[in-house]
């Protein structure tokens, strides 16, 4: 069960879901119970009592008992503080606020449990279950100050993680059981609007009382312990605390507190603020442990900085930080000696004062900082190392001081400045192992430029080219760093002839001239990354690129997305294909440029490419996102149009065939509804979204499709709020196909969004097993020419708004199959033409109707059938009605409708219970009132004369044919056995084959005449009542079978039985019966 509600959170509102827990049964003396209990979302505030029941689920409690999990880590609008009134047992212990608005989580609000009478908190699981306890703390800065105890029994441990903030525990933590510190950052929060999972800093867990258990503590990797005295580290005995993630130093560690870290860590030894005290590293726990910092900063600011006396074991000074942020500053007089530096994690290590060590530098994680002309000795060789494009160390020099030592050795790692440099060469030589390039041949070698923190701009002089090293191996050119810019654009005037292609992970390459992207033959291959982008210089004109281009940046599309930045003027031709293979990498383009993908080869399966485009300029396509094996469920890229104005072209392709399914038939297209061969083999993106407030104009040229398979996450929705697709083909042959693939989920409901159909064909919902027409009552389908036809009978019905011409001047828009349901407004203006052999239904329950003068729905062919309670063709403000011409069929199968003339030679049925006003009278081939089989609860038919083929009824007293004028005709009544047929008004209904009587049927006549012939059932007995009359025609009669009449007039028109057979009994207690033929019966009984 769930619930929603509402709270600010600052100037914003969120909307949080309370869990609510409940328990079934009764829970018996000795019996295991392992439930969850839930904080009630709205006790903010406090402190509130821990062990009132009243304040867990909502009011419904229990309290958490042994093996429990208490969840204190709901969406709470304030601080929340908790008393522990009394001693209390559980097992699993989630605390923190659980949503936030914003990626950094400034909003979380803080947690405390406390106690004010020295309750204390059991960790017990229960008994052969085995597990662990757990805390796990998320949101802002949580704290328990209550004395936690663990009795959780031989092999078991206690988990303490810290996903985000900061969790405190000042009171005891006592027992036998080891400790693990845990964490991780990419915990998922509502309220978040994309991404979902927050990248923020690690948590930090902080030890700051006394804690007394005598078990090991074992920090994980990616987790920080900080701990504020040597009290705080535990009673265990000997070496038995493991270092794999950091160990904050909040109090200035002696020997003794070191001696406690055992042989086996590799962790970081992280300073917790300025630091001067002094560290044997080469202690035997200490010898692989890496110096490093647990606060903020940049490579311009911030950090911690260590001045005091570090001693190195064998291995040399090792620094690095926690996380990516994080930065220590090494202070002057630390280094010293023949010994060795070496940054081997994330974060940041500066040396911003001169050091006297003259051993070797290396920088195999993390960013070395070069900040002082004498950081390092001028004997002093760098080394650069990284594993991959994406993942390794970096040198980060400042561009005011000038490296005089032996070289850097690029071992695939990246070297950067922290500010604007002119590369007239590289202080370092290529002497690396080769690498499995990710832009283009592998192996390759890499240069991999800026890094992590590097920021200003790298230009080339002129003179220097960036290129292969002569040895084995090509060069790849990798640029790193979302806030440094690599500037091509004076490069040498023979270009950049590097070989290996080029990878942007991040920030910005500028470019004017295709030869300052390198070679284009063997791998020339341009990769971009989630925070890069391909820069066109603004006034470069028209650049056509013949290089293949590759994406592996997230599969939904981002701000951040690899983008390609032209300015407006200016066009990027791109002629090599998309070779993102089955990763879906997207590009994303921005400026008001154009950008022309228009290979002139057909493609290769597979090409998953996605798109988003951010800028003004069009984006233009000869092809789209090829993939052979979609329809086994396989998918391809989203294209997202977030600008306030996008344009999308897609041209027709003469190299790919466009009407035969198959072979590189990659547009083709077929109308049949289930066509799995309409995707395969290639189908091109696999969503299409117009985002909020946004317009997204498509023009598809003539021959040409653009189709998708809208295969995504369930409740995608194709159009935000207040957004606009407008389709715009040049003629018929321009199609529109759209719908979903063999797996995925339904369109979610759309916000306000609405599709324009302008021009071409529009094929909507291939298959029907899924929803794709977007669901909301708010969304709006404009029909303003083309034609649409929506394929399959499942999942694309309208429920929105219909606007038929809004254009001026309008257009003829034309449809074949689609079914209008719901409460949308519908506007007419114009000519709407139903065409081909399909089906058109329209079913409104409400909504307004708008209809202009002159306004007219042309039936050509197939069939219009309209019912529901709302009349889709009459506008009550302005008295405006729809004039049909039906040259085909038009059914009425509900409701009243009113039309202002009806024309032409088809057929129009008007099911019972409906009602057809014609204003200007009615020209029609055939008029057919109340035809067909029909299952009602009331059925009206207000005069004139209809036919029915069969009808049937539901029965019992609600079901009422009220025949109030003329004489309907129906050749078969279907009704359940031992039913009650009710008949009202003044008219006759007439059925043709005879009714077949079984005991307890009641032909319940109130009104006018019923003309029937009864086939009673032996033994059975049938009821006439009311006051109407029943017209007995052909009978034919069981033995033992009576009618038995109590009102009305029953009239016998034919004989009951014969001299041979006179089965039925005639039982009358009120009313009259009238013999109009010589009668042979059993009996008669008149009470």
């Amino acid at each position: 069960m769930s619930c929603t509600r509402s709270a600010r959170k600052g100037n914003k509102r969120v909307v949080r879901a309370a869990a609510l827990a409940t328990v079934s049964g009764l829970l018996l003396a000795g019996s295991a119970r392992a439930a969850t209990s839930t904080w009630d979302v709205q006790m903010s505030g406090g402190p509130h009592d821990w062990n009132t029941a009243a304040n867990w689920n909502a009011g419904a409690g229990p309290v958490p008992v042994g093996g429990d999990t208490a969840a204190v880590n709901q969406n709470y609008t304030g601080n929340l503080s908790i008393d522990v009134s009394a001693n209390s047992v559980l097992q699993v212990l989630n605390i923190g606020d659980s949503t936030t608005t914003t990626p950094g989580g400034t909003d979380f609000v803080n947690v405390s449990i406390g106690t004010a009478n020295a309750s204390t908190l059991t960790f017990d699981v229960l008994a052969g279950t085995g597990g662990a306890g757990t805390i796990s703390s998320q949101g802002g800065s949580n704290s328990i100050s209550t004395n936690l105890i663990m009795t959780l029994g031989s092999g078991t441990g206690m988990t303490i993680n810290g996903n985000s903030g900061t969790l405190t525990l000042s009171g005891d933590l006592s027992g036998a059981a080891n400790v693990v510190i845990g964490g991780s950052n990419n915990a998922t929060y509502p309220g978040l609007v994309a991404p979902t999972v927050a990248n923020m800093n690690p948590g930090i867990v902080v030890f700051s009382g006394a804690k007394t258990f005598t078990g090991t503590l074992t920090v994980n990797a990616n987790a920080t312990l900080r701990v504020d005295s040597a009290a705080a580290m535990g009673a265990g005995t000997g070496a038995y605390i493991t270092v794999s993630g950091a160990l904050g130093d909040g109090f200035g560690m002696a020997a003794g507190d070191l001696a406690k870290i055992t042989t086996g860590s590799n962790g970081t030894l992280a300073i917790t603020g300025n630091s001067s005290q002094a560290y044997d590293l080469a202690t035997p726990g200490l010898n692989s442990l890496r110096l490093g910092s647990t606060v903020l900063g940049d490579a311009a600011s911030g950090g911690a900085t260590y001045t005091g006396t570090l001693t190195p074991g064998s291995n040399g000074y090792i620094f690095g930080g926690g996380g990516v942020a994080t930065k220590l500053i090494i202070g002057a007089g630390v280094l010293s000696g023949a010994t060795s530096v070496n940054v081997t994690n994330n974060g940041i290590t500066e040396l911003n004062t001169a050091n006297t060590n003259t051993g070797d530098t290396r920088a195999t994680g993390g960013t070395l900082y070069l900040n002082h002309a004498n950081a390092v000795q001028s004997v002093t060789a760098l080394t650069t190392v990284g594993v991959s494009p994406t993942s390794g160390g970096a040198i980060l020099l400042n561009p005011a001081i000038t490296y005089t030592g032996p070289g850097v050795t690029l071992d695939n790692g990246a070297i950067g400045w922290s500010g604007n440099y002119t590369i007239t060469g590289l202080p370092g030589t290529y002497t690396a192992t080769t690498v499995a390039g990710t832009a283009g041949v592998t192996p390759v070698k890499l240069l991999h430029l800026g890094g992590t923190h590097s920021s200003g701009t790298m230009s080339q002089d002129g003179i220097y080219a960036l290129q292969d090293d002569g040895l084995i191996a090509p060069v790849e050119v990798v640029k790193s760093g979302v806030n440094s810019t690599l500037d091509l654009t004076n490069a040498p005037p023979g270009g950049n002839t590097f070989t290996g292609g080029m990878h942007i992970v991040g920030g910005t390459v500028v470019f004017n001239a295709p030869n300052q992207l390198g070679s284009t033959s063997a791998g020339g291959q341009i990769m971009g990354s989630d925070t890069g982008r391909l820069q066109l210089a603004a006034g470069s004109g028209s650049v056509t690129l013949t290089n293949r281009f590759n994406s592996n940046s997230s599969t939904f599309t981002s701000a951040t997305t690899f983008t390609l930045d032209v300015s407006g003027g200016d066009t990027l031709v791109l002629t090599g294909h998309m070779a993102t293979g089955t990763s879906r990498g997207a590009f994303r383009t921005t400026g008001g440029g154009a950008v022309n993908y228009t290979p002139p080869t057909a493609p290769t399966s597979p090409t998953t490419w996605g798109l988003r485009i951010d800028g003004s300029g069009a984006v233009t396509v000869n092809q789209l996102p090829y993939r052979s094996d979609q329809a086994t469920g396989a998918a391809t890229g989203l294209w997202d149009f977030t600008a306030p104005v996008s344009t999308l072209n897609v041209l027709a392709n003469p190299l790919i065939a466009t009407t035969a399914v198959g072979g590189n038939g990659i547009y083709a297209w077929t109308a049949a509804a289930g066509v799995s061969t309409n995707f395969n083999p290639g189908y091109g993106p696999q969503q299409v979204f117009v985002a909020a407030g946004a317009t997204a104009t498509i023009n598809i040229a003539a021959g040409a499709v653009f189709k998708n398979s809208m295969r995504t996450n369930a409740g995608a929705t194709m159009v935000g709020s207040g957004g606009t697709l407008i389709i715009n083909g040049a003629d018929d042959s321009a199609m529109f196909g759209y719908g979903n693939g063999s797996t995925g989920g339904a369109v979610g409901a759309s916000n306000g969004g609405t599709v324009d159909l302008r021009g071409g064909t529009v094929l909507w919902g291939v298959l029907a097993a899924q929803t794709s027409m977007p669901t909301g009552t708010n969304f709006t389908f404009k029909l303003n020419g083309g034609v649409f036809d929506a394929v399959s009978t499942g999942g694309t019905g309208l429920n929105g708004n219909l606007v038929i011409n809004d254009l001026s001047p309008s257009g003829t828009p034309r449809v074949n199959r689609w079914a209008i349901t719901s409460t949308g407004n519908t506007s007419w203006n114009g000519t709407l033409q139903k065409i081909s052999t399909g089906t058109l239904t329209i079913t409104r329950s409400g909504g307004t109707v708008t209809v202009a003068p002159g306004s007219t729905l042309l039936i050509s062919g197939g069939i219009v059938s309209v019912g529901g309670t709302a009349d889709p063709f009459y506008d009550p403000v302005s008295l405006n009605a729809v004039a049909v011409t039906n040259n085909a069929t038009f059914n009425l199968t509900a409701g009243s409708k009113r039309i202002a003339s009806l024309a032409g030679t088809g057929t129009t049925t008007l099911t019972y219970g409906t009602t057809l006003t014609i204003e200007n009278g009615a020209t029609q081939g055939t008029l057919t009132v109340g035809s067909g089989t029909v299952a009602l609860t009331t059925l009206s038919v207000l005069g004139g004369t209809g036919t029915i083929g069969t009808l049937s009824v539901p029965g019992g007293v609600n079901s009422v044919l009220d025949i109030q004028g003329g004489t309907t005709t129906a050749t078969t009544l279907v009704r359940p056995a031992s039913s009650t047929l009710v008949k009202t008004g003044a008219g006759t209904l007439a059925v043709t084959n005879a009714l077949t009587g079984v005991n307890g049927d009641v032909l319940d006549v109130q009104g006018g005449t019923l003309n029937a012939g009864l086939n009673i059932a032996g033994g059975a007995t049938v009821t006439k009542s009311g006051a109407g009359t029943l017209n007995i025609g052909a009978q034919s009669h069981g033995v033992g079978s009576t009618l038995s009449v109590s009102g009305g007039t029953v009239n016998l028109n034919t004989n009951a039985g014969s001299s041979s057979a006179p089965n039925l009994t005639l039982n009358v207690s009120g009313g009259t019966v009238n013999f109009g033929a010589d009668q042979h019966l059993a009996k008669v009984v008149s009470s």
